[in-house]
């Protein structure tokens, strides 16, 4: 799987890919710490290419919780398995 998110590097939000463990849970607890609480994301099961932009709005309410990540881990698999079962379709690459 493949994480999109934004990291702050130096003080600027830049768009980073992350590859995750197919283990959602651990994907779930991870996010927590990277990208962290209240950051956008979003899990596509295959990505081809780097992404240069992601509109994170697109899709502001998976499964009724949005797309940011929260400090619960339930609440962060459920985000997960919506993606996944939806997969986003709104990351341009390059």
């Amino acid at each position: 799987m493949k994480l999109v998110t934004e990291l702050t590097i130096g003080g600027v939000d830049t768009l980073k890919t992350l590859t995750t463990s197919n283990n959602i849970a651990l994907v779930a607890q991870t996010l927590i710490t990277t990208p962290g609480v209240g950051k956008p994301f979003l899990i596509f099961t295959s990505l081809s290419g780097t992404p240069t932009m992601a509109d994170f709005n697109l899709h502001p309410d998976w499964a009724s919780l949005g797309n940011l990540v929260t400090s619960t881990v339930a609440d962060n698999v459920t985000m997960i398995n919506a993606m996944l079962a939806t997969p986003p379709t709104d990351a341009l690459t390059f």
